[in-house]
């Protein structure tokens, strides 16, 4: 065997050389960076209407936000609800108790497919444009931290 001589030996360093720095380069991916897309304004395009556009409501509820429903589909909703930065914060039913008490099926269409974390059921007596007693049934897309964003 031959020992190598110095030309072999700079020859080897310099692809050492060239490959670590390729190495360091190799094809680094791009993300780009999207924004979300504007929950409320997707709503409006499917046929959902401010609330307080359709009765007398306020336009931010506290412990709800800002509500749309689909005026076709009252008094049962579904109505989304949206904290001050178009998120989407809840979906909402309002079931009349005569449903209830008459075992009738609640189905959610309107829930289809988005992310759950918790649900709230609670009595209320009536308000503007659900003025029979009913239950809303809360389904809630964010934590109960991230709930606080419609609290006030």
């Amino acid at each position: 065997m031959r020992a190598p001589t110095r030309v072999q030996k700079a020859d080897k360093i310099g692809k050492a050389k060239t490959a670590a720095r390729r190495g360091g380069k190799a094809h680094r991916e791009h993300h780009v960076v999207r924004p979300r897309p504007n929950q409320r304004k997707i709503a409006e395009k499917n046929g959902y209407k401010r609330v307080s556009d359709l009765v007398n409501f306020p336009k931010f509820f506290p412990s709800l936000g800002i509500l749309f429903v689909k005026p076709e589909t009252l008094p049962l909703g579904p109505f989304l609800c949206f904290d001050r930065k178009d998120r989407l914060m809840a979906t909402v039913y309002m079931v009349p108790t005569r449903d209830v008490d008459e075992r009738k099926l609640l189905e959610a269409p309107g829930f289809a497919g988005a992310a759950l974390d918790h649900v709230s059921l609670y009595f209320n007596p009536g308000h503007p444009g659900v003025d029979v007693p009913h239950y809303h049934v809360v389904i809630w897309h964010v934590t109960r931290k991230e709930e606080a964003r419609v609290a006030k």
